[in-house]
């Protein structure tokens, strides 16, 4: 009753019996109004209406029941049992009275002379009610004699009630016809043995034998006659099991004692096998017509044992009776085979046709569940299908020239351990007069996997105990041998409760379940279909519901696939699921996981040696057991159900909260009061904060102070906290810590006190003090105005250069070191390229005679030029060990110009490459080249990632390619004059490659390896266009706020889906929400062939990349990218302003949430690349660029 109120307000024992009363899922207490405040003891029927017990059982006698005058039994309101003549209440009625409908005490005279209810009277209208007065028998007036008594007549000539010699007799009727047509009809008649009239049965509706058999079989005389017509559902009428007699004392047309016409479906009489042939009709005849299944045999057996020898043809049909069925049976071999749990196999000799008398055209193998083994043919049907025959038909096949010797036929679709009854039968055409059928045999199916164990409830009834509540599974599908359960604890997460300031906000705790708490479950007794099976059932304490935190979040790493796989390796381990009796003592797998294994026909268990106020999750597993016969099969694969689960909290441990008085410490400072204590050990899940509570000792009757200290201030003060503006006086001071499971007692008081202060300081004091203070802030001032004058003359002298690679080099000269080449060693062949910053040549080393690539500046380039070109270089000597990396072969800084070697990449740059193979027929960029370079870009991004190093300039003009068109990283800075177009100036400052950049690196900015990610889907988007110019049609201006706003590139028709979606993975606007470039490897070999070349020489593969890639499961990655989701752009859009995706990066796994754009300013945050190669803390360089003047070479960068 969901919305039922007041049950609670209603003192139930002052106006019940003695009883039970149950009362339960109304609506709560704190939801319903409050009883009116003049209720005695809040006790009311509703909020206007108070409960009346101003004299309740205290002042009444005890027989009352509810309110009384007085304290006698003549003065009670009502009566716990009756009341006598004298209106006073009474246990029980005095000798001569008897007791009326459990009320009063009545006379024989007024118990005879009370009127019958009209429920009863119609009921005896209709179907002979025995009574129809009161009659006063044995101490009771009552309608009906008690059982094993019948009605008599005295001498007086009134009822009254004798024993029965043998059964009793029950006279039903008033000699008129009863109509049999529904079951209320049916029920009129349950008891009776003798019916005063006709009885005529038309039944047209179903599941009637059930209610036929039940209430018929006491019936053995009809004093008229009997008359079953057009009943379908009748196949026999075996129901009336003691009919003996038909006197006929009524008959049908005048001639008819027995009429049994149109019945479709009957194919039997009696069971003259099962029952004494004592049938007799004293007066009439039969009349037998339209019976289609009632073979004569039947007719005339009844015929026989009737003794009505003269029948004729108007009387009994031999054409219209049995003409649908074959009378003559010839029995037939048959035997069964059980496969498996669902599957039999049916087999039988063939039945042979003698020629002449009709064709075989097949057999019929009729099955039916049943769970005893006195099955007949005229099983009946009910409403759900329960009982009815399944027929399965096997057509003879029509090109088979031999008969076989045994004839088969497999049944599928069995329930589990089952048992079935079946026989076989010829299948043959209307003209044939014989047909073969088997008698009914039976077989049971194997068992199979349980369903889940239902109604999973636990409960704690201490600190370390839970008890454990199942019902059965509904499906046990064989014998259930045990149980196994398995259970693992939550930790608390004392990082997420220190989110939230539990001073502010504290705990509101729930009260506990009762010990004795019981749980129902509602099941239909009524239904007449089976239910169906459900799922994994997950059930949750309710006391769980409206606790402190979210308990999603406090889930902790515990609860590992290391420990999960632990679980269920001991859960199907040999022991657990061996035939050996007893319950296993509990097994530790993990930090706070257990096993036990319990008896099949238990369905409680006390879960011991738990840990105080610990959340528990339990699965209760039911196994059944292996059969002789079966096939062998592993254990968790059939023999024991799926998983229901319950999470549980057990209770508090009292003293688990409480602080060791004797570690708490004061000190006195002056006035300055720190406290020292220790944290509770183990306590109830959490400590979340500790009141501290002082007070004046030496002031009478002063409030004390309670200070309330979080523990996230505690422990960053080291267990101390400090009581500031402590008066002078003498205290006493107490700690108690407030857990999760609630407050602890304080601890003993500790005394201390604190002193007055010393006397202020005289005048001439005061002045030094003052002057000294006055003093040391022209002296920082002096400083400050020098330090900033010293920049300022810093900055007129020099300026600034800037690159696409922004590293701020130092005014000190370039130390020569192990790189350092000998000038003559490098020979100069042909120019390659020329900018307006340097010129790259073709050279020769020597002697190892290695083509090269020699870069250097112009002659009429500046110092800071120089040593800006050589800075540049020298990044590369960290990344000589990437095969995918242009390689750094050395430096010429001796002398002028200074000259850096490289590895010579023949095919040049990989835009300019992309765009010469436009025309090219075939072109050499198929889609396996496409995917082998961007895993080859990927893979020396990786390592440059790895080595700590930003690259912040990744695009296709700045990717280079070998003689055998291998991609490789190059041009650290040094090729932002070649293509002058791919930069932006903005507003007369440093060139920015815009097109290339993330956002976060447009508007804050911020350049780290998810922009170069960034970066890296755009090279992806110019290699699927052939070096096509990013955002074509838009201005610079144009692409930065297209950028900023959330668009992104259109796919192209030529662009391969698999592709773009990577690109969309590059392009989330979370920089966390993007892979890494590891990742991004990973994710190219999981969708495209690199062939064993990269295997063999990329970092990806090599012992750092294995180590940087992990292989454990503590932090859950997705390996392929397959199991990444892809979305078109539309949706990926959406996904960034309204809804949450997870994108793993490496060894860590992330959320996308909506992001709110706080910033629309450039001002950038560029890391130092030559520290970051080295080190992973090196700290980031900030440069405002609104007040520095920098200075380029180039055209196309754009300063911001």
């Amino acid at each position: 009753n969901q919305e039922l109120c007041y049950v609670d307000t209603v003192d139930w024992g002052s106006i019940l019996r003695n009883g039970e009363r149950f009362a339960a899922s109304n609506k709560e207490g704190p939801l319903c109004p409050t009883c009116p405040a003049s209720c005695e003891n809040s006790k009311c029927w509703n909020a206007d209406v108070c409960q009346n017990l101003r004299n309740n059982k205290n002042n009444c006698h005890e027989l009352c029941l509810g309110d009384c005058t007085g304290p006698r039994p003549d003065q009670c309101s009502a009566c716990v049992s009756v009341v006598d003549e004298h209106a006073a209440c009474v246990e029980r009625c005095p000798p001569d009275r008897f007791e009326f409908v459990g009320r009063r005490c009545v006379t024989d005279e007024e118990c005879r002379k009370s009127a019958v209810p009209p429920a009863y009277l119609q009921r005896e209208d209709r179907a002979g009610f025995p009574s129809k007065a009161w009659i006063p028998f044995n101490g009771t007036c009552s309608l009906v004699c008690p059982q094993g008594y019948q009605m008599s007549m005295n001498n007086a000539g009134k009822q009254g009630c004798e024993a029965c010699v043998g059964h009793c007799r029950k006279i039903c009727g008033n000699g008129s016809r009863i109509h049999i047509g529904n079951v209320d009809d049916i029920q009129s008649l349950n008891g009776c043995t003798y019916v005063n009239g006709s009885l005529a049965i038309h039944l047209m509706g179903s599941k009637v034998v059930e209610e036929l058999e039940s209430n018929f079989e006491a019936i053995e005389e009809i004093s008229g006659y009997l008359k079953v017509s057009y009943s379908y559902p009748l196949v026999t009428l075996n129901f009336f099991k003691r009919l003996r007699v038909i006197h006929g004392t009524q008959l049908e047309s005048d001639q008819f004692a027995l009429i049994i016409v149109g019945n479709d479906n009957l194919q039997e009489l009696w069971n003259w096998d099962s029952r004494p042939r004592n049938f007799t009709i004293e007066k009439g005849t039969l009349c037998l017509h339209s019976n289609p299944k009632l073979c004569i045999s039947e007719i005339e057996k009844l015929r026989d044992i009737a003794e009505l020898h003269n029948t004729t043809t108007d009387e009994i049909s031999y054409e219209s009776n049995g003409n649908e069925i074959t009378c003559i049976v010839i029995k037939m071999n048959a035997s069964s085979v059980v496969i498996n749990s669902t599957s039999t196999m049916i087999q039988w000799d063939p039945f042979y046709v003698p020629k002449g008398r009709g064709t075989l055209l097949g057999y019929t193998v009729h099955y039916i569940e049943t769970s005893v083994k006195n099955v007949t043919l005229e099983t009946e049907n009910d409403a759900c299908e329960v009982d009815k025959w399944r027929v399965a038909y096997v057509v003879l096949s029509t090109t088979q020239s031999v008969t076989p010797v045994r004839m088969s036929h497999n049944i599928s679709h069995l329930k589990p351990f089952t048992q079935y009854a079946y026989y076989v039968k010829s299948y043959v055409t209307a003209s044939a007069t014989e047909e073969g059928r088997s008698s009914i045999q039976y077989f049971r199916t194997y068992p199979d996997r349980p369903s889940i164990p239902r109604s999973i409830r636990a409960y704690s009834n201490s600190s370390s105990e839970i008890i454990l509540h199942w019902q059965p599974p509904l499906f046990p599908n064989g014998e259930i041998s045990h149980y196994v359960i398995v259970g693992w604890r939550h930790f608390d997460d004392a990082k997420l409760l220190d989110q939230r300031n539990y001073c502010h906000l504290p705990l509101e705790h729930q009260k506990e379940d009762r010990d004795d708490q019981l749980f129902y479950e509602s099941e239909s007794k009524d239904s007449c279909c089976k239910p169906v099976a459900r799922g994994i059932c997950i059930s949750n304490d309710d006391s769980e519901l409206n606790f402190i935190y979210n308990e999603e979040s406090v889930n902790k790493e515990q609860d590992s696939c290391d420990q999960e796989t632990s679980i269920y390796s001991v859960l199907y381990s040999p022991r657990l699921y061996g035939n050996g009796g007893g319950i296993y003592d509990s097994i530790d797998l993990a930090d706070g996981h257990f096993v036990q294994r319990s008896e099949g026909n238990t369905t409680i268990a006390v879960l011991k040696d738990l840990h105080h106020f610990s959340k528990y999750t339990v699965q209760v597993v039911a196994c059944s057991k292996n059969y002789s016969g079966e096939v062998e099969v592993e254990w968790n694969d059939r023999h024991c159900s799926p998983a229901s689960l319950v999470t549980t909290r057990t209770r508090k441990l009292e003293t688990a909260d409480h602080i060791n008085s004797s570690f708490v410490k004061v000190t006195v400072d002056w006035g300055t009061v720190r406290v020292f204590w220790l944290e509770p050990s183990d306590p109830n899940g959490v400590v979340v904060t500790y009141h501290i509570e002082y007070r004046r000792t030496d002031i009478l009757n002063i409030k004390p102070i309670v200070v309330c200290v979080t523990k996230l201030q505690f422990e960053k003060a080291k267990n101390w906290f400090v009581l500031d503006d402590v008066a002078p006086g003498k205290y006493a001071l107490r700690i108690k810590a407030t857990s999760l499971a609630g407050e602890s007692n304080y601890t003993n008081f500790v005394n201390f006190a604190v002193k007055r202060e010393m006397t202020p300081l005289p005048r001439h004091a005061e002045i030094f003090v003052l002057l000294t203070v006055i003093v040391t802030l022209l002296i920082i001032l002096f400083c400050l105005t020098y330090l900033i004058w010293k920049k300022m003359k810093v900055n007129t002298f020099t300026t600034i250069v800037t690159s696409s690679n922004p590293e701020y080099v130092s005014l000190a000269v370039y130390e020569p070191d192990e790189w350092e080449i000998v000038r003559d060693k490098v020979e100069l062949v042909r120019k390659i390229s020329k900018g307006s910053f340097g010129i790259v040549y073709e050279g020769i080393l020597w002697p190892a005679n290695i083509r090269c690539a020699v870069k250097t500046v112009e002659e009429k380039a500046t110092i800071r030029e120089r040593i800006e070109f050589l800075t540049e270089a020298s990044v590369m000597k960290a990344f000589a060990g990437g095969h995918h990396v242009v390689r750094l072969l050395g430096v010429v800084s001796r002398g002028q110009p200074p000259l850096v070697v490289m590895e010579l990449m023949a095919l040049g740059d990989l835009k300019t490459f992309l765009r010469e193979c436009r025309n090219m027929v075939p072109s050499p960029i198929n889609l396996p080249r496409i995917f082998l370079m961007a895993a080859q870009i990927a893979d020396g991004m990786s390592y440059l990632e790895a080595s700590k190093f930003v690259h912040r300039d990744l695009a296709a003009r700045n990717c280079m390619l070998t003689e055998n068109i291998t991609v490789k990283i190059g041009d650290f800075g040094m090729a932002r004059d070649i293509y002058e177009t791919d930069y932006y100036r903005k507003e007369n400052k440093g060139l920015l490659p815009v097109r290339w950049m993330a956002p976060e690196s447009l508007e804050d900015g911020i350049f780290t390896s998810k922009s170069d990610v960034w970066s890296y889907g755009v090279v992806l988007w110019e290699i699927s266009t052939s070096a096509e110019q990013p955002y074509q049609g838009l201005a610079n201006e144009e692409v930065l706020q297209f950028v900023l706003r959330g668009d992104l590139l259109e796919k192209l028709e030529s662009c391969s889906q698999v592709l773009y979606n990577i690109m969309l993975l590059c392009w989330q606007k979370r920089p966390v929400n993007r892979p890494s470039f590891l990742r991004l490897v990973n994710i190219i070999e999981s969708v495209a062939d690199v062939g064993d070349e990269f295997r063999q020489s990329s970092f990806y593969h090599s012992q750092m990349g294995n180590e940087l890639r992990g292989t454990g499961c503590q932090t859950r990655t997705r390996s392929s990218y397959e199991e990444y989701s892809f979305e078109d752009t539309n949706c990926l859009k959406s996904c960034e302003k309204n809804k949450e995706q997870e994108f793993p990066l490496l060894n860590e796994e992330v959320h996308c949430v909506p992001e709110t754009r706080t910033s629309s300013g450039f001002n950038f945050h560029m890391d130092a690349l030559t520290h970051r190669s080295r080190s992973s803390t090196a700290e980031p360089h900030y440069l405002n660029m609104s007040t520095q003047t920098l200075r380029v070479t180039g055209k196309d960068y754009v300063l911001g």
